[in-house]
């Protein structure tokens, strides 16, 4: 009976977990995609001046 139970279980996900695992594959392997541009800009972080005193 707990062969049916994990056989039922299996087969209502597995739909969802093909559809994630070719969502995550598709990212992971895309290509062709322009780089990203750097969010945090090429600025230097300012000395503080607390610490010169």
């Amino acid at each position: 009976m707990a062969i049916y139970a994990f056989a039922l279980l299996t087969g209502m996900f597995s739909g969802v977990a093909a559809d994630k695992l070719s969502e995550v594959f598709g990212t992971v392997f895309r290509s062709g995609s322009a780089p990203t541009k750097d969010v945090l800009g090429l600025k230097k972080p300012e000395a503080d001046v607390a610490s010169k005193a």
